[in-house]
């Protein structure tokens, strides 16, 4: 079989986007189960501390819920698009679909774990003040 390279002929405008899609999707599959977990650490660490507001905390998330839920169904709508387009290119070539689609999900991904930074962040400092 041959690599995916030489059936797109080396075409790098396509391969740029596979790549960047592909590693943005990556990063941000490391990054939000851990930004994930520190928000569950936070949120125990808060309850035990006198003079913090957990209720703070949590309404920084709800005042955010509409993006943050927008962001994370957007990501698994691209993700299930791209498994699908995977099955796809298996019989038929769609390489500049599957390029588009896997920025979709590399942009979506990597700015779902920048909300979730910047909320964190901010929970915190709300709650501490």
């Amino acid at each position: 079989m041959l690599p995916h390279r030489v059936c797109l002929n080396f075409n790098e405008w396509v391969m740029s986007l596979m790549i960047i899609g592909d590693g943005l999707t990556f990063l941000s599959y490391m990054l939000i189960p851990f930004l994930m977990q520190l928000v569950l650490k936070d949120s125990t660490r808060l309850l035990s501390m006198p003079g913090t507001r957990l209720k703070t905390y949590c309404d920084c998330f709800l005042a955010s819920r509409y993006w943050l839920s927008t962001l994370f169904q957007s990501f698994i709508l691209a993700c299930g698009v791209g498994h699908l387009l995977k099955i796809i290119v298996l019989y038929s070539v769609a390489y500049r679909i599957q390029a588009i689609i896997d920025i979709w999900t590399g942009i979506t991904s990597i700015l779902t774990v920048y909300l979730l930074f910047v909320v964190r962040k901010s929970a915190i400092k709300s709650a501490m003040t």
